[in-house]
């Protein structure tokens, strides 16, 4: 009867009865309408993602910040961006293997560009979208190894005929006449990775022809110099600089 009871007051509380914090049978006052829900500023790889989805859906191949914020009349954050028309640069997925097997971002950074230069290409970057693939060389078959993981070992079998997906890099590569490599003093451009590419944007337009320059994370030896220099990667200014608002990104 104790467990009635209480169920009792309880769904009377619930429908605004008897127990109710309400008083007079007066109604809530109905809440206030939410205003415009702001976008939170997008990180280094977000901003990368953001920047290449927003290109693909406005007629380019791809684009890369600058990581240079102005803000709107409104107080909106407006990010600069530099895209790429299909002429420009050709988009690859690349395996883990391809990056020779690098697992942080500036030692995939470097080895896109490595990768771009051997394959005839005038450089690259990552665009950070990533997917995953299953390797089918290990499905399928049988094998006594197999057999003997599936009799005794559920769950190692499992992982041997359900391996773990490989992942897939989509990068951006630059075409002959896009982008060009020199050496630069290490204090020209800053160390954090978001300066890497904001500076060297300022840096690009003080020199004619040229719209955007980034550091691939890569230092070289320069002969005659006791500190290495950083190799930076210059766009030409067949690609076009826009300046779009955070709202667009993450629409």
């Amino acid at each position: 009867l104790g467990f009635l009871r209480a169920s009792t007051i309880c769904c009377a509380s619930i429908m605004g009865g008897k127990g109710s914090k309400e008083k007079g049978g007066k109604k809530s006052e109905p809440a206030a309408p939410a205003g415009p829900v702001v976008p939170q500023e997008l990180k280094f790889v977000d901003r990368f993602k953001a920047v290449h989805t927003y290109a693909t859906k406005n007629g380019f191949a791809s684009g890369m910040p600058n990581f240079l914020t102005e803000k709107d009349d409104g107080g909106n954050s407006v990010y600069g961006c530099i895209f790429f028309k299909d002429d420009q640069v050709e988009i690859r997925d690349l395996s883990k293997a391809d990056l020779n097997n690098e697992a942080s971002a500036p030692a995939r950074f470097r080895a896109v560009h490595e990768y771009a230069l051997a394959n005839g290409f005038s450089g690259g970057y990552l665009t950070f979208h990533e997917s995953g693939t299953v390797d089918g060389a290990c499905c399928g078959r049988s094998s006594p190894l197999r057999s003997r993981l599936r009799a005794f070992l559920p769950f190692c079998a499992h992982i041997v005929a359900h391996p773990r997906p490989e992942p897939i890099f989509k990068v951006c590569l630059f075409n002959d006449g896009v982008a060009e490599t020199q050496t630069i003093a290490p204090d020209a451009i800053g160390k954090k990775a978001e300066q890497r590419f904001s500076d060297g944007y300022k840096w690009a337009q003080n020199e004619d022809g040229y719209v955007m320059a980034f550091n691939n994370f890569k230092s070289v030896e320069v002969e005659g110099e006791e500190q290495k220099h950083l190799e930076l990667v210059k766009i030409t200014d067949v690609a076009e600089y826009r300046a779009v608002p955070l709202a667009d990104l993450t629409a």
